[in-house]
């Protein structure tokens, strides 16, 4: 008699077949892939309506200008300035930041941010050098966020039990460590590179004064050797 196959493991005649884990991860793959169509069709939905009501608010601008019916009065004025129902406004970003990436749950006194493993320079790694740790599954389950469907559970995966969304992962820092970071980058280096500037362009001068030249520095090119003060959120 023939042995009945079952769906999800190998026969020992036919290894073609689909082990139980590839069915498994096809069918997440495919869950995946709905769930992002209908976020996006739920996306352009709601800028189709936007769009049609922008074009009924629109349609009486010719009448505005001194059409047949006159120009508006002030109250239609005002309400055609309003902007967008303030909680269709919400939901429409809400869903469109959802196609790019998953929202992480906040943390009091800490920021997080999904970091790229693919990419050729700000990579997990440097990251981690600069005082950043993984998001990790254990503490996303104890903040009660859903992360079932972001969890790595490959036992080979160098990011075991990490938190990953396609090639990005979860990582966070605190933000005393975030606000150095961000003052490194967006004050202290920028005022270091415009004193940097300043001082090539007063080393040329002089030496086109030595050799009995005149130079003069353009307005306000003196701001660039001028030491300020970090914006208070930078300040730690």
């Amino acid at each position: 008699m023939a042995k009945t196959l079952q769906p999800g493991i190998p026969s020992g005649n036919d290894l073609s077949m689909p082990t139980a884990d590839e069915i498994v991860e096809s069918e997440a793959r495919k869950q995946d892939a709905i769930a992002r169509q209908e976020r996006l069709d739920d996306a352009r939905r709601l800028v189709a309506e936007e769009e049609a009501r922008l074009r009924h608010r629109d349609s009486g601008v010719e009448e505005a200008r001194g059409g047949s019916r006159g120009a508006w009065s002030n109250d239609e004025w005002d309400r055609a300035a309003e902007r967008t129902d303030p909680e269709r406004r919400k939901r429409m970003q809400e869903v469109m930041d959802d196609t790019v990436l998953p929202r992480l749950p906040k943390r009091e006194g800490f920021h997080r941010v999904w970091i790229s493993t693919t990419h050729n320079v700000d990579t997990p790694h440097r990251r981690m050098r600069m005082g950043y740790w993984f998001f990790k599954y254990d503490q996303a389950q104890k903040e009660h966020w859903h992360a079932d469907e972001y969890a790595v559970t490959d036992a080979t995966s160098i990011y075991k039990e990490c938190l990953m969304w396609r090639e990005m992962i979860a990582m966070e820092i605190d933000n005393e460590g975030f606000r150095m970071i961000m003052r490194e980058n967006h004050h202290d280096r920028p005022m270091d590179q415009e004193r940097g500037i300043y001082d090539q362009i007063e080393a040329a001068g002089a030496q086109i004064r030595d050799m009995g030249g005149t130079t003069r520095m353009a307005p306000g090119m003196e701001t660039l050797r001028q030491i300020r003060r970090p914006p208070s959120q930078f300040e730690t």
